[in-house]
Formats: structure tokens, C-alpha cells, sequence
């Protein structure tokens, strides 16, 4: 026997205009949806950034330490 499908709720009505208190809920939501992604962006950006300067300090000590001299890249 397969389970009862519950019967569908009222209709939900659009939104009409910004005086729909729903507005606020989607605008703080969207809100912080962005700012989290701007925080991952600069968070990435700025982990790559300084692992690149690591890593080419790292080429500067072993190639001051070897003599030879760094690529201009």
C-alpha cells in the first residue's frame, strides 16, 4: 500500500511589494550569502598569495645557499 501524499497547503501569493515582510527575510538571507562568499574569495586569494611568497623565499634561500641564480619569473 503506498503512503497517503498529504493534501497540498493554500497558495503561496507573490510578492507584491516591500511591504511583504518576507522581503526582509530574502534580503538579509542574500545579505550574508554574499558576504560569506566575499569572505571565502579573500580568504582564498590571500592563502595562495602567501604561499606563493613562501615558497619563492624558499627558492631564495636554496639558491642563495647553491649560488646559482633565481629565474626572472
Amino acid at each position: 500500500m503506498p503512503p497517503e501524499i498529504p493534501p497540498p497547503g493554500p497558495p503561496v501569493s507573490p510578492i507584491a511589494s516591500l511591504d511583504d515582510p518576507r522581503v526582509l527575510q530574502i534580503l538579509s538571507t542574500e545579505h550574508w550569502s554574499l558576504l560569506s562568499s566575499r569572505s571565502l574569495a579573500y580568504n582564498e586569494a590571500f592563502t595562495r598569495g602567501g604561499m606563493f611568497l613562501s615558497f619563492r623565499r624558499a627558492l631564495e634561500r636554496a639558491s642563495c645557499s647553491t649560488g646559482s641564480p633565481l629565474p626572472a619569473g
